[in-house]
């Protein structure tokens, strides 16, 4: 009986002990209500939830705390003013200290908007900017450590175009933009562009998703960044994606994975299956951790769901750090001071090391991995501090992922390889820059194989290029369209015999010329000098200064040597001789002739002096003219107003831009113009001319005339008029392209390479660098001008000869006259003389 009493009053005393604690432990702890708003009717909201619950019985169930987190769950049924009304409740009724919550980007901007007004931090899972609310700690600022590390990746692979997809919602614009827009610093470095980037409603339907990425496959950029959070619209894009074939060979896809898609559990159902071949980028999460792995056990245990991913993990996190918060505020402190509290947490939860601080949230390290098959593998590891790595601790400098990775189509050669169009005309002109034909492999199938000037050079081009690249050359026909219109049809890149022009510009981009090029014009030579041609050395109007100097003269010694002689038969003689002595006066000595005057014979001299010289100056200017017109023969035509004025019929390439050039410079009427293809073409209605059915002239740019003008045989035309200059031949690249300057500075090495770009032109039998003249020349006739000063004097000296004569002939038929006026001047004289 004793015994029992005993027992009775021990058991009597552990239940006063026991009441005593609990009523010791609800004095010492102070109830902190906390409001959580989620969709508690999704399965995510379901999962975050029990995360919550999970956390909050973990975190005091090891220790005794003054305070203690009331959980006050709302149900926000995935509508804005539901949340903000729930918001509005638990700050008001419900007094809460601070907000998790909610999972909706939509429904965060309004929770914040009532959070801030109470200075009730809230602590929100949704990518919102932190400037929505001084109190408000965002999870997702370090998504923008995301975009370096995929601009690492994109510069590992020497990607030069991406082109981002995301969701059209506020997400994408107030997160996703601006991140992008941050980390364009490190693309540009690259000079990575940026295309076009396109988004996606969450609200999209299946034909509006369809026709973008219809859109987005025709596009020549076959890189694509797929920034995604919403689930269900995540699974249909990547579904509708691959039912278009955007997930085979040639195409690249890298894939974020923000909060809910971030799959913890290996063996839940993904979308794995449409996205074979991706790169994924997502935060590292360090699956060594022991508290990690016991959580994932008692998660199987005690939850009924099945999908566990980084968002739940950080919701556990989370109110550890709040709770730890809590605890380490004074519990009247203010909003902002428990928002700073919460800031200065750190700890090693189960996503790693974590904290709040700045709105930073986890690891700044992300994993890189590569979707085969049902598994993903990690193939790399980007951290600020140490950029993209192959191990996560090893020390690594190499900046590379672990290979071999495995893209779309199931193949490890590296996408997209780019598309090269090249530029293919009939002809034998365009042949030589681009040409395409036809021969068998060695299994027997045939294959196109690409060859020409333009092409090689730009094989020689890309192996200077400071990366490595891969190319497919497309046939791009140019048969019955011009190059205007070829260039602004298609999205490739283009090469071949392509000329800058400012209307192209509006279409494409160009690089720098790797043929200086102008318009010229090709016409037919002179074959034979007419008779006026043996003029042209002198002007008509030293001419007529000469045959009148020969006139005067022979005049002057007809006078003077007629009145010398009597007999008849002697003046006959002598008038014979004075009428060939302009023909004989280089051949003979005008001292010979039967002339008795010695002035007749100072006239001779005078004048045989100068014929000798025209005659040496007339050859020497002959001669000059005809050794020129071997070299620069003489066209038929001179310029275009001659071709204008006798609307004679003109030609020019097909297909080329010579012919708007024709209409609109030089305003030819269309009905003067027909198209060619080849020199032989040319050469033949060259020869016909305008009159049978053939051109007088053919236009074209100065790269084809002067090949045209090598040609064995077609040295009888000439390169004749004005050079209208243009910009030259250039490949050419969708407009802001980073790759143009790229292939500039390789262009600019080639050409300046002349071993390589000489070979090139030897190779084609092109003649780009030679210098073939045009048929102006620099033939000048002479003129009175060139003789004024010698003629001058030898008309003086033939004057004073006159003079003299006349003097003569008046003492001869006139003595009286004479006597009396030397009478006269005589006497004046003795007169003068006297005085």
């Amino acid at each position: 009986m004793q015994k029992k009493k005993s027992s009775v009053h021990y058991y009597c005393c552990l239940l006063f002990l026991s009441l005593y604690l609990i009523s010791g432990d609800g004095e010492s702890s102070i109830n902190i209500p906390v409001g959580v708003i989620l969709d508690l009717n999704s399965s995510v909201g379901a999962m975050v939830w029990k995360c919550i619950t999970m956390a909050h019985t973990d975190f005091y169930n090891n220790s005794n705390y003054q305070t203690r987190l009331s959980l006050q769950p709302r149900n926000s049924e995935n509508d804005v003013l539901t949340a903000a009304s729930a918001a509005q409740d638990l700050i008001v009724n419900e007094t809460v200290r601070a907000i998790i919550g909610p999972q909706n980007s939509k429904e965060a901007s309004f929770v914040i908007e009532v959070g801030s007004r109470s200075s009730v931090p809230i602590i929100s899972f949704s990518p919102t900017t932190v400037s929505l609310s001084p109190t408000h700690t965002n999870q997702n600022d370090n998504y923008c450590s995301m975009f370096k590390a995929i601009a690492s990746i994109i510069e590992s692979y020497g990607w030069h175009e991406i082109i981002p997809i995301y969701e059209d919602t506020q997400y994408g614009n107030s997160v996703f933009i601006p991140c992008l827009l941050q980390a364009l610093d490190a693309l540009q470095e690259m000079n990575t562009h940026l295309p076009y980037k396109t988004a996606i409603s969450v609200n999209s339907g299946k034909d509006e998703i369809v026709k973008e990425l219809i859109k987005l496959k025709g596009m020549q950029t076959k890189v694509f960044l797929a920034h995604i959070t919403n689930g269900t619209l995540g699974s249909i894009f990547f579904q509708l994606a691959d039912e278009q074939g955007m997930m085979k060979q040639g195409f690249a896809w890298i894939v974020t994975q923000s909060d809910p898609s971030i799959i913890v559990d290996p063996t839940a159902p993904r979308v794995s299956d449409f996205m074979q071949g991706a790169l994924g980028v997502r935060p590292f999460v360090d699956n060594t951790n022991e508290e990690l792995e016991d959580f994932k056990r008692r998660w199987k245990v005690e939850s009924n769901i099945t999908n566990l991913t980084l968002l739940g993990l950080w919701a556990y996190d989370t109110v550890q750090v709040l709770a730890t918060a809590v605890e380490n505020a004074s519990v009247g402190n203010s909003g902002v001071d428990l928002a700073n509290a919460i800031s200065s947490v750190a700890l090693r939860g189960l996503s790693g090391n974590f904290s709040l601080k700045e709105g930073q949230v986890g690891s700044s390290i992300f994993e890189v991995y590569n979707v085969i098959g049902q598994t993903e593998r990690i193939v790399g590891y980007w951290s600020p501090q140490r950029g993209l790595v192959k191990n996560v601790s090893d020390d690594d400098n190499e900046h590379k992922l672990k290979g071999p990775i495995i893209w779309p189509g199931d193949t490890e050669v590296k996408p997209p390889k780019l598309r090269i169009g090249v530029l293919v005309r009939e002809g034998s002109f365009s042949a030589k820059f681009a040409e395409v034909k036809w021969e068998n492999s060695p299994n027997g199938t045939p294959n196109e194989v690409f060859s020409g000037f333009a092409v090689d050079l730009f094989r020689e081009v890309v192996e200077v290029l400071p990366f490595g690249m891969s190319y497919d050359f497309v046939r791009l026909n140019a048969i019955n369209e011009t190059y205007d219109r070829i260039l602004c049809q298609i999205k490739e890149k283009a090469i071949g015999d392509i000329t800058i022009s400012e209307n192209r510009t509006k279409c494409v981009d160009f690089t720098l010329a790797y043929i200086a090029s102008s318009v010229s014009m090709v016409v037919a030579r002179k074959e034979n000098l007419g008779s006026v041609e043996l003029l042209k050395p002198f002007d008509w109007t030293l001419w007529t200064i000469l045959s009148a100097i020969l006139l005067v003269s022979t005049l002057t010694i007809i006078s003077l040597e007629v009145s010398k002689h009597d007999d008849d038969e002697q003046k006959k003689k002598v008038f014979k001789d004075i009428l060939t002595f302009p023909f004989s006066v280089f051949s003979r000595d005008p001292e010979s002739k039967d002339w008795k005057s010695s002035l007749s014979k100072w006239v001779a001299f005078m004048c045989s002096i100068i014929f000798l010289m025209a005659v040496q100056i007339y050859t020497a200017s002959l001669t000059n003219m005809l050794a020129e017109e071997a070299v620069k023969p003489k066209p038929r035509l001179k310029d275009v107003q001659e071709i204008i004025d006798k609307k004679y019929h003109v030609g020019y390439q097909n297909a080329s831009g010579v012919k708007q050039f024709l209409i609109q410079q030089l305003q030819l009427d269309e009905s003067q113009l027909k198209a060619y293809r080849s020199p032989e073409e040319y050469n033949r209605e060259l020869t016909l001319k305008t009159k049978n059915g053939g051109v007088d002239a053919i236009f074209d740019e100065t790269p084809y005339l002067t090949t045209f003008l090598s040609i064995d045989g077609y040295d009888n035309y000439t390169m004749v008029g004005t050079k209208y200059p243009s910009l030259g031949f250039a490949f050419a690249f969708p407009q802001k392209s980073g790759l143009v300057s790229y292939f500039s500075d390789g262009i600019l090495e080639v050409v300046q390479n002349k071993t390589t770009f000489e070979g090139l032109e030897n190779k084609y039998s092109l003649h780009i660098t030679s210098d073939f003249q045009t048929s102006d020349s620099n033939f000048r006739r002479l003129s009175i001008h060139d003789f004024l000063g010698f003629i001058w004097m030898v008309v003086a000296i033939i004057g004073v000869f006159l003079l003299v004569a006349f003097l003569r002939e008046c003492k001869i038929r006139f003595p009286c006259l004479c006597q009396k006026f030397s009478s006269s001047s005589s006497r004046v004289s003795k007169q003068a003389m006297s005085a």
